[in-house]
């Protein structure tokens, strides 16, 4: 029997939990029926006309892509443009869509950790900015007995995520008390009489990106008719940064380091010089992150990779002493969405990853 569309995105999304994606961003699910069965999935970077059109081809269920499909609320599918059609073209095909983003961009393994592997960096380390999300706490009150399971069931919507560190969650005894209404249907408990239960208080944090989800998995698995529960401000964690910095497997002049780039991302970069000095320490950071020089800088890289850079991002990261280098939005952002089908492949789903020709869907000449 064939995983559901559900059964793959928990696969996914335990890989890059949407709580690591930044506000921004639109990840997640975006086309699809819960529980469709899903045989064949399709890796691409863009949802572009040929990436659905190849889709199709293999009859693939579900598109699992980097960038997202739907950014804005949409207010018709009518009209003759290519992102109407592509949306159509999926509908009408029953193809699931899920974006996995910034959330992959950031989780461990993801866009950047590959771009990394592939130049042979040691001692990597995470720098630069991290997902702005908001996060909560959630405090609830259950009967003891139900606790445990309580827990499970928050912790599996992605309460209780901290770092690196799971299903963390704060318990504290105590007696709850309440009178059920005459309109009430109590699972403890009599209508119009007071009663006292051996409660556990329960807290774990939720980021805000799965407030619903966590919340509505609290009203299932609470046993309560009408479960109690606060959400409150909580701080936000910032274990999780987007920007990798190691160490090259040798020091490299400028021009040494160029030809590298190319060779290993199949692309053809710009560099900026800063320091007339061998590279040794390098920052890498997939897509349109120019952003990230100065924590590149201040970390202490001799370069900087990324997709795309700015002509005063350029000017002022070359002549405060930083190498940063352009290698092309795909070709940074492309091996990782290969690494992302490679190991839903090796979970025992088939995959495709679609890879345009160069100068088409997306990828340049």
């Amino acid at each position: 029997m064939n995983p559901t569309l559900r059964d793959v995105v928990d696969l996914i999304e335990n890989l890059a939990p949407l709580h690591l994606a930044y506000s921004f961003d639109r990840p997640g699910l975006q086309l699809g029926s819960w529980d469709q069965e899903i045989s064949r999935i399709v890796v691409s970077l863009d949802p572009s006309v040929a990436a659905i059109a190849f889709a199709k081809r293999k009859k693939a269920d579900l598109m699992v892509c980097h960038h997202p499909l739907i950014w804005q609320p949409l207010k018709s599918l009518v009209g003759s443009g290519p992102h109407t059609k592509a949306i159509r073209s999926l509908v009408q095909s029953n193809i699931a869509f899920y974006g996995a983003h910034t959330n992959w961009d950031v989780a461990p393994g993801g866009i950047n950790d590959t771009l990394a592997e592939i130049f042979g960096l040691t001692e990597v380390q995470r720098i630069g900015s991290a997902p702005d999300q908001p996060h909560f706490l959630l405090t609830t009150t259950v009967p003891t007995e139900a606790a445990e399971g309580l827990r499970a069931a928050l912790a599996k919507a992605g309460a209780g995520r901290i770092g690196h560190y799971e299903e963390c969650a704060f318990a504290a005894p105590g007696i709850g008390s309440f009178i059920p209404g005459a309109g009430a249907n109590p699972s403890v408990g009599t209508r119009g009489q007071r009663e006292e239960v051996a409660e556990l208080r329960i807290e774990m944090a939720v980021p805000g990106a799965l407030i619903g989800s966590v919340v509505r998995a609290l009203q299932a698995a609470h046993p309560y008719e009408e479960p109690a529960f606060q959400l409150l401000p909580d701080h936000k964690p910032k274990s999780d940064k987007i920007t990798r910095i190691g160490l090259m497997p040798k020091p490299m002049s400028h021009r040494e380091f160029r030809s590298l780039v190319d060779s290993c991302l199949q692309t053809k970069s710009l560099m900026w010089v800063g320091r007339n000095e061998p590279i040794e320490h390098v920052a890498v950071c997939g897509g349109g992150a120019d952003d990230e020089w100065e924590a590149a800088l201040s970390a202490g890289a001799d370069a900087f990779i990324t997709g795309e850079v700015r002509q005063a991002t350029a000017l002022a990261a070359s002549e405060a002493g930083l190498t940063i280098v352009a290698a092309g939005h795909y070709a940074t952002e492309m091996p990782g969405m290969v690494k992302l089908g490679e190991i839903l492949s090796e979970m025992g789903l088939s995959v495709e990853v679609f890879i345009p020709k160069p100068g088409q869907a997306g990828r340049p000449l």
